[in-house]
């Protein structure tokens, strides 16, 4: 018998860094000297590529205006700084959500129970704080679980008349695997 083999998937690109530097990361050991240069070479390695990345990504826009007629041009741009305000907005309305969701076992789960992001952004680009508190208190009220200190639903408890307890009876197997080769050794010896 061999073993699975497992299907093998292409990596996929890494998304687009966020802007501006990298969170610093905690250091659990001192680097010593040659280990900070080499840091501070690999993080200015990365703002250079950045920078070149963002380079390409302006020569890209260019080649794809180039041709455009004006007008074709203006509206391309509109769209994009239209796409770049919805996720802005996007963005704020769901940290408005995890900071309403104080009250939750887990804030960070907040906008993954409130679907339509744009219904909390008024007409004039704010995010509606009250409505956001308001839906998430209903949520909360939906689904207590969701809460701090929620307590487990009634009648989910571990049933202790099922499974193995204590010492398994001598010549007897005690996983699948024992019983399924014990069945196969029966098998082999009934033929011969």
């Amino acid at each position: 018998m061999t073993a699975p083999v497992e299907p093998t998937t292409e990596p996929k690109p890494p998304a687009d860094p966020p802007a501006g530097d990298p969170p610093e990361p905690v250091d659990d050991k001192p680097l010593g000297e040659g280990g900070e240069k080499a840091l501070q070479a690999e993080r200015e390695a990365r703002k250079a590529a950045e920078k070149e990345l963002a380079k390409f990504r302006k020569a890209d826009e260019d080649r794809v205006l180039a041709g455009k007629s004006e007008l074709e041009q203006a509206q391309a741009r509109q769209a994009a700084a239209e796409e770049k305000a919805v996720a802005a907005s996007n963005r704020a309305v769901k940290a408005e959500m995890k900071a309403a969701a104080g009250d939750w076992a887990d804030p960070s789960d907040a906008p993954r129970y409130l679907d339509d992001l744009s219904k909390y952004v008024t007409a004039d680009g704010d995010v509606d704080s009250e409505a956001i508190a308001k839906d998430l208190a209903e949520v909360l009220k939906n689904k207590p679980h969701l809460g701090k200190g929620a307590t487990p639903r009634p009648g989910l408890k571990p049933d202790p008349s099922q499974g193995a307890r204590g010492e398994p009876a001598t010549g007897k197997p005690t996983s699948l695997g024992q019983a399924l080769g014990e069945a196969v050794r029966q098998q082999i010896a009934a033929k011969r």
